[in-house]
This record gives structure tokens, sequence and C-alpha cells, in this order.
């Protein structure tokens, strides 16, 4: 059995289900606690406070249209925590388990991101920063360094997979690519937030794989900043709760001596 295979097989689904629906799929804009209310994300148990009416012609609209008023939001505030998680279909406590907490600030076009990763009982730590992406992690030991760079030239199905990870996180506008044709309704609006119900997205988890049609249930403050949102994949629940937007965050690359080059079996 190839360990370094299987092993890196999972990480790489889980890396790209985190990059693709938690920063770019469902929030690759980023939130902020509602300005009127004391709600800092959707799991909170501050009281609700009473939510705007919402306009006949907000009920049903374009995915993208909703997207690229999310985005607009992030720019605004600039920088936020993410939380990721994912229950059911024996993710919690088996192989699929992943947990991550991210932090991630724009700059200019670009999200930067600093995440820790728990999958499947191995840590990972990962930040990318203008599009270049570096792993910390016990299964790249081999490269004698504690980091490895992606390089996003490398022909090997992992680097190629990862690198095209790393550009959809770190692309804000990106996030539009995968809404186009989608629609987004909305199901409840309460508590300060919106409850959309996003259909016909197409979320691409690898350059090799046709891209997934998946449902996303996203809910929105009053200044259009999700809060948290959810998307089931093969009976697994992916939620992603956000909070401290506008709070000061520094994302650098690792220093040059500390970062080795990523070798794949083979080559």
């Amino acid at each position: 059995m190839n360990v370094f295979s299987s092993k890196k097989s999972s990480l790489v689904c889980a890396v790209a289900l985190s990059s693709a629906l938690a920063l770019a799929g469902c929030g690759s804009s980023t939130a902020t606690a509602p300005a009127t209310a004391p709600v800092t994300s959707a799991g909170d148990s501050t009281p609700a406070v009473s939510t705007p009416a919402v306009a006949a012609a907000d009920k049903v609209i374009d995915g993208t249209t909703l997207v690229s008023k999310m985005t607009d939001a992030m720019m605004k505030a600039g920088s936020g925590t993410m939380t990721m998680s994912t229950t059911g279909g024996g993710a919690t406590a088996g192989a699929g388990a992943m947990n991550t907490v991210s932090k991630f600030a724009v700059s200019g076009t670009t999200i930067n991101v600093q995440a820790t990763m728990g999958i499947a009982g191995q840590q990972m730590e990962i930040i990318s920063v203008d599009g270049v992406g570096y792993i910390k992690s016990s299964l790249f030991a081999s490269s004698g360094k504690p980091w490895v760079k992606l390089d996003p030239n490398a022909t090997d199905a992992f680097s190629k997979q990862m690198a095209s990870s790393m550009k959809q996180s770190s692309d804000v506008r990106a996030a539009l690519e995968i809404y186009k044709g989608s629609t987004a309704t909305l199901v409840d609006s309460s508590g300060g937030l919106r409850h959309y119900k996003l259909t016909n997205v197409m979320v691409t988890v690898s350059p090799t794989v046709a891209p997934i049609n998946q449902t996303v249930d996203l809910w929105l403050d009053d200044q259009n900043r999700p809060a948290k949102s959810t998307v089931v994949t093969s009976g697994i629940t992916v939620e992603v709760k956000y909070s401290d937007w506008g709070a000061p965050v520094t994302i650098t690359a690792p220093p040059a001596d500390q970062v080795g080059t990523l070798k794949m079996p083979g080559a």
C-alpha cells in the first residue's frame, strides 16, 4: 500500500473542498458582524435583532449577483476569520473528519490566507500569499524543511490540484465563475440574517474531474456579509462560520530557509 498516495489523496480532497467551497464557493466574500446588531456569527446566542424587510426583487436573484455583492462587502471589510467543520457521513470521527481555522486578509484583488487544518488525525498548516501556496505537514518531511512550496508549473497530479485550489481560493473574483447560471432563493429572514439557498452551483474540486452541481445555503447580514454557509457533499455537511471582520491580520510567507521543494514519489 502506498501510504504517501492514500494520505495525500484525502488531504487533497479536504484542501480542495476547503479552498473551493469555504473561501471561494461558500464565502469568498468576507463577512462582518452586522453593524446594527451584536451578532458576530450565526452560532452566537446573543439576542437577535429585527431583520430589515427584503424587497420582492431580492427574494429570487441571480447567484452571481448575490456573490458579487458579497465580494464587494469582503473588499470593504478587509479581513476576518473563517471556522470550518465537517459532520455526518462518518466525517465526525472517521477518515473524512476535518476542522479548519483560517485568518484571511484582502490585498488588492487577492485573498491572503493562513490556515490550520486537522484532517483525519493529521495536522497541516497552509499559507497562501499573493497566490503562492506553502504547506507545513509531517507528510512532507522528506523535503528536509518544515514548509514546502507549491510549484504552479509542476506537472504531477497532486501539485496541479493544489495549485488550482490555491489559485481559486486566493482570487477574489474567481468565486463569481462557479455561480454562473445559479439561482439564489430567499428561504428565511430573521435574527438579523437572510438565509438564501443557491442551486446549480458548479464547484470544481479537481482540474481532472468534471464540476459538481451543488446546493449552497448561505446566511447574510444586513451588509451582505456572510455569517454562515453550509453545503452537503456525499452525505457530509461542510459548515463555515465567519467572525472578526476588520480585525488586524498580517500574513507573510515562511522564511526562505524554512521552505523546501515538494517532491512526489518517482519524480
